[in-house]
């Protein structure tokens, strides 16, 4: 199997709600690839709320969620899925990726520990918190 289409399959079967799983594993299975499920990511509103921490406001920075994120154990490279086309399914240093996420808009998943650890950021400033099944 593809790793990008693993990574993404870890992502859903760990945070999305699991009546919505098969429909979403069928976009990244499917000949459309990562790119249709990652276009539905500027207003997910299909993760589980048992796995979803909340990032105080103070912290939406790159270097706050970083904190956060290597509490949980993240390690410095990361996988990202994105609707930003050219990001999607890249690999990169935390920080980095944190960076060209945080703020411009676009619906991103940046996975940490594949299945345990994320950081979803969504379209409004508002849509931005952890993906945890390790705390």
């Amino acid at each position: 199997m593809d790793p990008k289409v693993e990574r993404s399959a870890k992502i859903i079967s760990a945070f999305v709600l699991p009546r919505q799983r098969a429909r979403y594993f069928g976009f990244i299975t499917g000949k459309t690839d990562l790119d249709k499920f990652a276009s539905r990511l500027a207003h997910f509103d299909d993760f589980d709320p048992r796995f979803i921490v909340s990032v105080p406001n103070s912290k939406h920075t790159a270097t706050g969620i970083e904190e956060a994120l290597r509490r949980l154990g993240a390690p410095s490279r990361c996988f990202l899925l994105s609707e930003n086309t050219p990001l999607n399914g890249t690999e990169g240093d935390l920080h980095s990726v944190l960076e060209t996420v945080i703020g411009y808009g676009y619906g991103s998943i940046i996975c940490c520990l594949p299945g345990r650890l994320a950081f979803f950021e969504g379209e409004g400033p508002s849509d931005r918190y952890i993906l945890s099944r390790t705390s």
